[in-house]
């Protein structure tokens, strides 16, 4: 059972095409046991051609696991001197795994961790490049399900962060248009031209999941999910513009993206 079937299992007491409820905890216990030993066999023959490692949940090479990432590449984070990208994942629930590109300073790596709930999902940093193995969990990212037009599930996600009903019918998606971040990233605002201060201050409007001059936060739709970002002023570790769900598929026993 994949994560986004299990995931809206845990919402709803039946989904159709989800599969029986009383099957999910079997499918979990499965991939943390024999299945993933299975799934090695299947991906981690032999070494890898360019002799790096291989990704221990899913066996890829990690050289070659940038090419099941999704996203604009091309506008991606530069790394800081000393430090580069490296393709990463994490185990999402029901067996399928998230891969995204983290930094790499020397030794230490960010690497990320999921977490469920029963409305949203979140993506927490667990370990930083700069600084090893934090104290606390850092929450960077949120994801719902999301339907239909992306700029109306980002709205309607948004929105419903919102305590306000005024101020959230005020709030809608637009696209963010700043360089150095994704080509489909969205800014939940209430002025589509783009909210400014009269003073110069700073702007901060539509809530949690609004826009807000100084921070980076903003939304993307992905493989059917909404995903919010908010790294408030620290430094971006992980890429939000690689995230990318992937799952082991049952005839050829390879890992496909979503």
């Amino acid at each position: 059972m994949h994560f986004k079937c299990l995931w809206m299992g845990m919402m709803l007491a039946s989904v159709a095409g989800c599969g029986p409820q009383p099957a999910v905890d079997n499918a979990v216990n499965a991939t943390n046991g024999s299945d993933r030993v299975a799934t090695k066999q299947l991906e981690a023959p032999g070494s890898c051609p360019d002799d790096g490692p291989r990704l221990a949940l899913t066996g890829l090479c990690q050289g070659r696991a940038v090419a099941y990432l999704q996203g604009d590449r091309a506008v991606s984070l530069q790394a800081p001197d000393g430090c580069a990208w490296q393709v990463a994942e994490t185990e999402l629930a029901g067996g399928d795994v998230l891969l995204y590109r983290g930094l790499q300073c020397g030794k230490k790596a960010a690497r990320i961790e999921y977490g469920g709930g029963a409305e949203r999902a979140e993506l927490q940093l667990v370990e930083s490049a700069m600084d090893g193995k934090l104290p606390e969990p850092r929450p960077v990212a949120w994801f719902y399900v999301a339907d239909g037009d992306p700029a109306a599930a980002v709205t309607q996600r948004a929105r419903s962060l919102i305590e306000d009903l005024k101020e959230a019918a005020r709030c809608n998606a637009r696209p963010a248009r700043v360089p150095e971040w994704p080509s489909d990233a969205m800014v939940v605002d209430t002025d589509p031209k783009g909210s400014t201060s009269a003073d110069g201050s700073p702007v901060a409007v539509c809530g949690d999941g609004g826009y807000f001059d100084e921070a980076t936060r903003y939304w993307r739709v992905s493989q059917g999910y909404a995903w919010l970002f908010d790294f408030g002023q620290d430094l971006v570790e992980i890429d939000p513009a690689s995230l990318t769900i992937v799952a082991r598929s049952d005839e050829d026993g390879q890992w496909h993206s979503l």
